[in-house]
């Protein structure tokens, strides 16, 4: 079982990183690990943050992996006040089979989370319209 530390990743433009700090460990099943970009924003809302949680398979032959991003974007009113105009909600979940070989669960892995990061998917989601 991975350790929660700090996560570090790269930003849009491909060569600044950022950081999403270690707040809050797992402490059990459905429980979230959350790290948050406590480099940004003005109030815990406005911040980016990350959650990671995991839960028994309904047949008990495996676990559930479910995460969720969340990216707000915020805007000055006339009075100065800060709020969260606008958000981007990233979710999505991960069956990991307890009876398949870690080396197809390490190429199933790396391929499903490339596939997310290959140009044309980032593409699709950014203009909000899957491939026609």
């Amino acid at each position: 079982m991975a350790q929660q530390t700090n996560l570090t990743v790269t930003k849009a433009d491909g060569t600044t990183s950022v950081t999403y700090t270690a707040i809050q460990p797992a402490s059990g099943d459905r429980q979230p690990a959350i790290w948050r970009n406590e480099a940004v924003g003005t109030a815990i809302s406005h911040r980016p943050r990350f959650s990671l949680s995991s839960r028994k398979a309904g047949n008990g032959d495996g676990r559930w992996l479910d995460y969720e991003y969340y990216y707000p974007s915020t805007v000055t009113g006339a009075d100065g006040r800060i709020s969260v105009a606008f958000k981007l909600v990233h979710k999505g979940s991960v069956l990991v089979l307890d009876n398949q070989p870690a080396v197809d669960i390490a190429e199933g892995v790396a391929q499903s989370i490339n596939l997310l990061d290959h140009p044309d998917v980032v593409a699709a989601i950014k203009s909000q319209f899957a491939p026609t």
